[in-house]
């Protein structure tokens, strides 16, 4: 790129401006996240070209993302004053919008709101699992995708109702673990709590046995 004042002599100093093909956003993948930010947001598309400025959208709020190849980039939801749907897009170049849409229309992110975990229990089972712990919260809902965290192992969870949740701790060697409720990849539960496996009793013998 030259500049030039008069139509006729040109600055001599230039500047590359690179030509591509435009960007298209294809597939979004969640659609939706915590109100508290932090979900990764995974977009799959057409022509996204290395850049220094790519960007997610939501809304009016813009993040930083990451092209990790032709037809993928990521990034990391920003929090959100309130549950509802917004708009989403990309840029490369953080002024040009890229085409982000699908057969059925524009591409919405929804901010979900933020689930909370008040107390569980029981607190501690046998390391063989299989004991049933119930957790007591507010807004718990079946399409967050809840899950049950024993220290590395992820368990599935299961609606109660809008304030319980129910899982079923796993087989793990005894000892005290990091006990976390995970939601759209989002902690709710504190790094304090804690679940202890303990070796199971052996009853060896009983009297009177009648």
């Amino acid at each position: 790129i030259g500049v030039s004042l008069n139509w006729v002599d040109c600055s001599p100093a230039t500047a590359q401006f690179l030509y591509s093909f435009p960007a298209i956003g294809r597939s979004v993948h969640p659609i939706r996240g915590s109100v508290n930010g932090r979900t990764e947001v995974i977009i799959d598309g057409d022509n996204f070209t290395p850049s220094s400025l790519p960007a997610c959208i939501f809304g009016n709020d813009s993040v930083s993302a990451t092209v990790h190849s032709e037809s993928q980039m990521s990034c990391i939801s920003p929090m959100h004053v309130s549950n509802e749907d917004v708009g989403f897009g990309v840029t490369l170049n953080g002024f040009d919008e890229a085409q982000t849409q699908t057969e059925s229309g524009l591409i919405e992110f929804t901010y979900l709101p933020a689930i909370r975990a008040l107390q569980f229990e029981p607190n501690s089972g046998p390391s063989v699992g299989g004991t049933i712990i119930s957790v007591i919260g507010l807004d718990f809902d079946e399409t967050f995708n809840i899950r049950c965290k024993f220290g590395s192992h992820v368990v599935n969870a299961t609606v109660v109702s809008n304030e319980s949740i129910q899982c079923k701790s796993p087989p793990h060697p005894f000892g005290i673990v990091q006990f976390t409720i995970i939601s759209e990849e989002t902690d709710v539960i504190s790094n304090d709590a804690v679940f202890e496996f303990y070796k199971p009793p052996r009853i060896l013998s009983a009297n009177p046995v009648s």
